[in-house]
């Protein structure tokens, strides 16, 4: 589907424009949704396409889905998917990318990963295809990390463009980005010259919040002192307390999911505050909110939840209207 009021202008490029604009898309699960409701608010209020108002769309796990479907061509070159449809996912598949067996889940606690990959890869494929990353319509970072080496990989648009072999299909990067431990299984990357294996999952682990490497990816080569403008999107913040009677408890199986609640929050928070004092309150928009208990899992994808994690965006944004317009206007301002 087409964005509204986008026509057949050309995607700008980043290193002719005086501001450089970026989008950050947080990690977070079925918690995705609170992101795309707030892209598509975006698009309605400007009647412009989300690729059209950024130079790179930065995503890390779930936030790297929506910074795919977002940047898949389409006609003409044109972005594929709206943000709305991009909630569409989220509401109408995400019961399927979550379905839960009870013996896989059973199983977990010992071995493997709660759901298999194979209604997410489908998905996937419907979605992009065998669209590119080089193909993307603006610029895309999506992060990921690589089991074997240790070591962050960063999928980037301005590589694959010139290094044929970090050009990957797009729904490849989407899996591999979102592939959290204990809750999907690793992606398996055979190398460029057929020698090298890898093991990719979530860039979570190091980057739920991407914004960092986004606004270092949109420093290489810059001219010096290059502005920035960023807008940051979380999934809710879901601080639970851990007791220290809790944790001293825990084992090697109880202590795996609630360590990757810890080092999600704890990854995003750090960076949030780091940009804020980097880019100050005119250039920086973090749009976050605090997530009710009960709402909390990243893969809880009944119809419930579903409309629980919509009302509480929608809440967001109309608590925080007048921002958001300010933010509107901005991007149209600095927009082609």
């Amino acid at each position: 589907m087409q964005p509204e009021g986008t026509g057949e202008r050309p995607i700008r490029q980043a290193d002719e424009a005086e501001v450089r604009t970026i989008l950050s898309i947080d990690g977070g699960g079925i918690r995705g949704l609170i992101p795309a409701v707030v892209l598509a608010e975006i698009e309605r209020r400007t009647q412009r396409s989300i690729a059209d108002l950024f130079h790179l769309i930065a995503g890390t796990s779930t936030g790297g889905i929506l910074a795919v479907g977002l940047t898949v061509p389409g006609a003409a070159g044109r972005p594929k998917f709206t943000a709305q449809d991009m909630v569409d996912l989220y509401a109408n598949h995400g019961d399927k990318i979550f379905h839960k067996q009870w013996w896989r889940q059973m199983l977990s606690w010992l071995y493997g990963a709660s759901y298999s990959p194979k209604a997410l890869e489908n998905l996937l494929q419907q979605y992009a295809g065998d669209a590119m990353l080089s193909d993307a319509v603006t610029g895309v970072l999506v992060t990921t990390w690589e089991l074997r080496t240790r070591t962050a990989w960063f999928f980037r648009r301005a590589q694959a463009r010139v290094e044929a072999d970090t050009n990957h299909p797009m729904r490849v990067i989407a899996r591999a980005t979102s592939a959290a431990p204990t809750y999907f299984p690793p992606l398996h990357l055979a190398g460029s010259t057929g020698g090298d294996s890898y093991a990719l999952v979530d860039g979570g682990v190091f980057a739920n919040n991407p914004g960092m490497a986004a606004w270092v990816d949109a420093h290489e080569g810059a001219r010096p002192n290059q502005k920035v403008f960023m807008v940051s999107l979380g999934t809710g913040s879901a601080d639970d307390p851990i007791k220290y009677q809790t944790a001293l408890a825990w084992g090697k199986i109880l202590c795996a999911q609630p360590i990757i609640g810890v080092v999600l929050d704890g990854a995003s928070d750090t960076v949030e505050h780091e940009l804020a004092r980097l880019l100050g309150a005119n250039d920086y928009h973090r749009f976050q909110l605090d997530i009710p208990n009960a709402n909390r899992q990243m893969d809880n994808a009944s119809k419930g939840n579903i409309d629980a994690l919509r009302g509480l965006a929608q809440g967001m944004i109309a608590q925080r209207s007048t921002e958001l317009d300010d933010v509107c206007a901005r991007l149209l301002q600095l927009a082609p």
